[in-house]
């Protein structure tokens, strides 16, 4: 059975006292629901959330594009006279 340290996340030995990367003393009868309660959705994103939030990326540079596109075609125009 893998169980998880309460404090840092990382796997720990069934048997040991001590968590050996943050040296957390480990209760075993807290150790996973613990870990299980607090790891958030912000740790392990869900794919659709990764894919929406690129595509949004993608939009607001795109538009940023345009809009400099437009501003440096109107500035040029105005400067050289057309």
């Amino acid at each position: 059975m893998t169980l998880f340290c309460t404090n840092c996340g990382k796997e720990a030995d069934k048997n040991a006292e001590f968590c050996p990367h943050c040296g957390e003393k480990i209760v075993e009868d807290n150790l996973v629901k613990e870990y299980k309660k607090n790891v958030s959705h912000t740790k392990n994103p869900n794919p659709d959330n990764i894919i929406k939030r690129k595509v949004k990326i993608l939009y607001a540079l795109v538009t940023l594009f345009f809009v400099i596109l437009f501003l440096g075609s109107y500035i040029l125009m105005k400067t050289k006279g057309y």
